[in-house]
């Protein structure tokens, strides 16, 4: 339901059984339940942030716009293989986020929420339609099952960095079957995402 979690000033006198849970659970201290990362930078992103002490003034204040502008110009000059670093970085971190989400339990979320209603925080209703992976991602979860040599790579970021080597060697024709499932996917996606506003 779209309404799960809003903890807006006006629900917080609910008697809803969320919210009495989250009267009776939340307390000042403020220990979250579980280690939640942030959503993944984009590679722009990362690049943006390794460069940002270039774009410090004398108070040591970040200059954002000055900054995003000027290096928006060098990342579009910059090669794929410059690029690559941030990519698979970028890369490496969807897929940790990814696995990371599908650990934590509806419960969890609640718990979460009710500790960091104060100051707004509020993760996603576990209700809502989850968004579909893209086709790189349908792509490595294919290799990951069917390749052996692929499992052997150790470590996350190792595996989505050859991955994506592999992802951008692949012909249009050999990519087809994965952004046709992944646009599928995305079409069943934003038509509940329709039903879930409404409900």
């Amino acid at each position: 339901m779209a309404s799960f979690l809003r903890l807006s000033s006006s629900a917080t006198h609910s008697t809803s059984p969320f919210n009495l849970f989250s009267r009776a659970f939340a307390s000042k201290k403020t220990t979250a339940v579980i280690s939640l990362k942030t959503r993944p930078k984009t590679s722009w992103q990362l690049f943006l942030n390794d460069h940002k002490d270039r774009f410090m003034d004398e108070n040591g204040r970040y200059k954002l716009i000055e900054a995003a502008k000027a290096l928006s110009v060098e990342w579009k000059q910059m090669t794929d293989a410059q690029k690559k670093p941030y990519i698979d970085r970028h890369l490496a971190n969807t897929l940790e986020y990814e696995n990371a989400l599908k650990k934590i339990s509806p419960l969890e979320l609640a718990k979460e929420s009710a500790l960091h209603r104060r100051s707004n925080r509020i993760l996603k209703d576990p209700d809502q339609p989850k968004r579909p992976v893209n086709a790189f991602f349908r792509y490595l979860e294919d290799i990951r099952k069917t390749s052996d040599e692929f499992k052997k790579l150790g470590p996350v970021k190792d595996q989505a960095s050859r991955a994506g080597e592999m992802w951008r060697a692949l012909s249009d024709d050999e990519k087809k079957k994965y952004k046709d499932q992944a646009d599928k996917e995305n079409k069943k996606y934003l038509e509940k995402m329709e039903q879930y506003k409404q409900a």
